[in-house]
Order: structure tokens, then sequence, then C-alpha cells
């Protein structure tokens, strides 16, 4: 595992390497080896004042997404346009034209606040460690597979933060509708997900009215609130929401296309909430 000694790197697996009043940023060898193959990068827009921790980009891989924040203060000077056509330089070239996005600092001294290669190594080995006092009968599995699980898990859960899951207005059949006044039902079913953890979830299904001249309002929609949190069964991730009211709804959640994504079985609208 690469780990160049004349760079910064944060917490969340940045590098950072200083150029004067301005800081060069990408993806370690370590992170990039767990998103594996790199599909695509949603890079900042110039001149966009950042503070510290701040989400600042998106690298999408065949696992999930994982959010790039801001390691200090600051206001975006260059994005690596050449990774829209070739988000594949991460995976290839990390520390080099895979670079990501080129800050001007705010403060110099915010730099101080970041680890130096020596602490970035403790870090990745503290978090690969297995511990020696086990019994020599235990045969715990080896970190190369309990890691990856985990690296899903906090990118789903990165992914999903602020962002409104939605089927509204899907027409579905049902044999008790089919003839008569009533053509079909529609449903409509949205999941909004915040970054404290906390979810609201609003559904309705209402039956849409055919006869001439005669409409009828769609049903005020069930509400449920309460805290959401990401479980893997085995590599497959689920979406759990714990509503307040003691009710447990599981999703598992996989890739459909752009801006839509599986919740179980069905395709969901994915939109980021303003």
């Amino acid at each position: 595992m690469m780990i160049p000694d004349d760079l910064l790197y944060t917490e969340s697996h940045e590098w950072i390497k200083r150029e004067g009043a301005k800081i060069r940023v990408g993806l370690t060898d370590h992170a990039q080896s767990l998103l594996t193959r790199v599909v695509h990068v949603e890079l900042p827009k110039l001149d966009r004042q950042v503070n510290a921790d701040e989400s600042i980009a998106v690298v999408e891989s065949v696992k999930g997404a994982s959010d790039i924040c801001a390691p200090v203060k600051g206001t975006v000077v260059e994005a690596n346009k050449a990774l829209e056509a070739d988000p594949g330089l991460i995976n290839r070239e990390p520390f080099g034209q895979g670079w990501i996005f080129v800050l001007k600092m705010r403060k110099a001294a915010d730099l101080n606040s970041l680890k130096n290669p020596a602490s970035y190594r403790k870090q990745l080995e503290s978090a690969n460690k297995v511990t020696t006092r086990a019994p020599a009968s235990a045969s715990p599995p080896p970190v190369a597979q309990v890691e990856p699980e985990k690296a899903i898990a906090l990118l789903w859960s990165q992914r999903l933060k602020n962002t409104e899951l939605s089927d509204a207005s899907i027409p579905y059949s049902d044999p008790e509708y089919s003839s008569g006044s009533y053509s079909s039902l529609s449903r409509e079913h949205r999941i909004q997900i915040f970054d404290d953890h906390r979810f609201t979830l609003s559904e309705r299904t209402f039956a849409n009215v055919s006869i001439p001249g005669f409409s009828t309002r769609p049903p005020a929609p069930t509400i449920t609130s309460g805290t959401w949190k990401i479980e893997m069964v085995g590599r497959a991730p689920y979406l759990r929401l714990n509503g307040d009211d003691g009710s447990t709804k599981d999703f598992r959640l996989e890739e459909h296309s752009r801006g839509k994504l599986l919740l179980g079985a069905k395709a969901y609208a994915w939109n980021k909430l303003r």
C-alpha cells in the first residue's frame, strides 16, 4: 500500500499536496482499493468556497459512491476534467493523474490539523490489526474479508444522506378495480433521508376514477418518521428504517441507472434534497 512521505492525509483517506498557497487533493491508494473500479466522478465547480470537512465531490464505483471532503477551508481553483473521460485514473494513478481538485487555502495553518505519513500509516495499521489474544481454537475471518463489507456500508451511508427516493404516482393493476369506475390504482412512496440519520416516509394509495366529469382528490399521505441505518447481509447492503412508532422496514439497495436506485425490486428516482 503506497503512502508517499511528501504528502499529508485525512482520516477519510484523502491525500494533500501543498503547492504554495494551494493544495492538490486526491484519494489515497487505500481508498481506491476499497472502492475498486471507479466509474464516475462528480467534480466540484470552480470558485466554490468550502469549509473544512464539507463534501465537495463524489466518486462513484461499482460498489457505491463516496463523498470527497475538503481537508481545509478554501476556494476551488482547479478540477481534474480528465476524470470525466477516464475516471479509472483514480485507480491507476491515485497519487498522480488521478488527483481530483485544487483548493486555494484560506489559512495555511489549517494544514496543521492533518495527518503526516507516519500518523496515517498508524491509522491504517490500527484498522487492520487483528488481536493476538484470541484462543488458538478461534479462527476470526481475515480482515480482508471483513473490511469490504464495512466499506460498502459506509459508502452507501454517505451516498444516501440528504437524498429523496421516490416512486411517485406509479400506476398498478388490482383485480378489484379492473372494471367499473376505476381504471387503476396509483401509489406514491417517498423517503427523505437526512444526514442526522433521521428519515421521513410518505406513502399513499388511491384509485384513478374514470367517470367523465368526475374526479377525486387523493387522500392525505401516511407519514412515518424515525432513524435509518445501513445493514449488511453478506455483501448485500440493506436500508433499514426504524420508525418512531416501532415499525421496521428493510429495503435491499442496488444500482439501477443514473438517477435511479433499486429498493427491493422497485426502481426509485433518486435526488439530492435542496
